[in-house]
Order: structure tokens, then sequence, then C-alpha cells
């Protein structure tokens, strides 16, 4: 049985657009705890945090992940089809909402326009959030002690709206004519192939395209206990958080690498880490994240870092 698509247009003018582009306004129209992400790329940023403001609010992505989980995807037929318009100077809006994936040049006039419809949609989520034990996100305790004394509620991107076909219409407002060409998907980064057969004078229609163009953020708390163990020689004491120790059993000072064992109550056996220094090295289990970062403090001798974190869901 065929799905039940529907379209969203949403024509913006420079006078209309206001403080929302297009794309905010259509994404919002669809799911109201969705937010545009801008500008699309082809990164979901799933486990990444915002950092500062909220994602309306000019907060920005943290370039690290600082969460992973269970990953899955579903079909997004909601979205199917989503229609963004944008006509005349509300051109420079397209530039805001889809980068260097989607350009159009306005060839001396200002009564082009351009459709972008996305079709083909697919969520992408990580469930069961924990914290991801190789991040370089807990060098904020070393600094700011974000996730200590009670921890931080941080927001992070859980889904991703893909969209696998992009179909772009330009033409010339007055004319009905061809007057802007838009520049290959493929050139933003998103892949995907020009499918002739559904292309035309005005339209251009790629298929297999990774576009993610929509997120949805969760709150999240994470708190973080940390013991450090400072000038330990190798095999020396047992660095230990709660039911799990951990023992440094070799080092590379010429590759700058170490090895280790991470032992908890339960184990069969101990579990083998390894990373280079300053580095962290983990796992994770029955939802709590162990991360161990060792660094040379001397000849012979090494400080060793061993974080516990926890991640609870506050929706």
């Amino acid at each position: 049985m065929s799905q039940v698509k529907f379209s969203i247009l949403i024509l913006a003018t420079f006078l209309a657009a206001g403080c929302s582009t297009p794309l905010q306004k259509a994404v919002k129209a669809v799911a109201p705890t969705y937010n545009a992400k801008q500008p699309a790329s082809n990164d979901a940023s799933l486990g990444k945090r915002f950092l500062g403001a909220f994602l309306w609010k000019d907060g920005s992505i943290d370039i690290n992940k600082c969460y992973t989980g269970e990953n899955s995807n579903s079909s997004a037929h909601s979205w199917d089809n989503i229609s963004i318009a944008y006509a005349g100077s509300a051109q420079g809006d397209l530039t805001a909402d889809f980068g260097s994936t989607i350009k159009t040049s306005l060839g001396g006039t200002s009564t082009v326009s351009s459709q972008v419809t996305l079709t083909d949609n697919e969520i992408q989520e990580l469930k069961n959030l924990v914290f991801d034990p190789q991040s370089t996100c807990l060098d904020d305790e070393s600094f700011g002690k974000r996730y200590s004394d009670g921890g931080a509620d941080d927001d992070v991107i859980v889904r991703a709206v893909m969209g696998k076909t992009i179909s772009i219409t330009s033409k010339d407002s007055n004319t009905a004519k061809l007057v802007a060409n838009a520049t290959p998907v493929s050139s933003g980064g998103v892949g995907g192939s020009l499918d002739a057969s559904m292309s035309s004078a005005t339209t251009s229609v790629f298929n297999g395209t990774k576009l993610y163009y929509a997120q949805e953020v969760k709150t999240y708390h994470t708190t973080v206990e940390r013991q450090i163990k400072k000038n330990i020689p190798v095999r020396g004491n047992t660095t230990s958080i709660g039911s799990c120790s951990f023992t440094l059993i070799g080092v590379d000072d010429v590759m700058h690498k170490w090895s280790g064992e991470l032992n908890c109550v339960g184990d069969t056996a101990p579990e083998p880490l390894e990373s280079g220094f300053n580095g962290y090295k983990g796992r994770i289990k029955n939802g709590v994240t162990h991360s161990i970062k060792v660094s040379q403090a001397g000849p012979g001798f090494y400080d060793v870092e061993m974080n516990k974190i926890t991640v609870r869901d506050k929706q």
C-alpha cells in the first residue's frame, strides 16, 4: 500500500522571513520538537552536545562527540515531501539553510526563485545514550570540572532526519525559464547522482544523497567520579572507583603508549585496555562508562586518571 505523502510549501521573501529561515519554518511545521540543522550537511552529529546558548539561540555544536549508544534508523514518511521555497532576495537564506550543498547564481536578476524538495527521508537515532569512553569531552574536567560536584545537564543530538533524494528547481519567476544552475550536490559532501530521467530544464533530481537537515535534542544529566593517582610505576598501586579498579601493566615510552587492565566486580576476567599517552580509553557496561587516561610524570613514573561516568535521561 502506498504511503500518503503531503507537501509543505514555505514561501519566504526577505521581508517575511524575519528571524526564521524557510528550512526552520518547514521543519517546525512537520515536527515542533525538531529544529533545522544549519547548514544541512552529511554529518548527523548524533551524540554531540550543544555548548553555550541553546541551538535556536545561537548555540554551537561541540566539535567532539561526547556521547554514544545504539544506532537505529527508520523511514520518515511523515517528512515526505518537505518542500522549501526561496523567492527573490530570500536566496540568501538558501546559503544559511544548505551551505555549500545547494547554490544558485542570481544571474543579475532578483526575480529568480528556487525550490528544494526532500523525499525518501530517514530518521537516524541514538538510543540508550552513554558517555563515550574515548571522548575528549572528559578534558573539561581538567579545566572547569563540568561534570563533577553534582554533574551537569547536556543538550544532546539524539535524532537526525536525512534526505536521500533532493529535487532542486530554479527559474526566473517572470519568464519561467532556467536562469540559475544548482551546484552539484556532491560538492557539499552529501553524495548522490543526477537522475536524468526525473530531471528537466528547470529541475535537477539527485538520488542516493545523505543530507541531514533536521535534528532533535534531548537533555541528559551527566556526572563524573574521578580518581587520580600520581607518580605510579608500572604494576604499581591500582586506581579504584566503586567496584572497579585499573592497573597499569605496561608502557612504551618511545611510542608514547600504555596498556593496562580494568577489573570490575562480576567480571570473569580483567579487560585489557591500551591507548596513547594523554588519550582516553575505557569501556561501557550496564550503562556506566569507565574511562582511563595515562600521562608521563617522569622517568619510570606515570599519572593515572580514572573516571566513572553515569548518564541519566531527564525527560
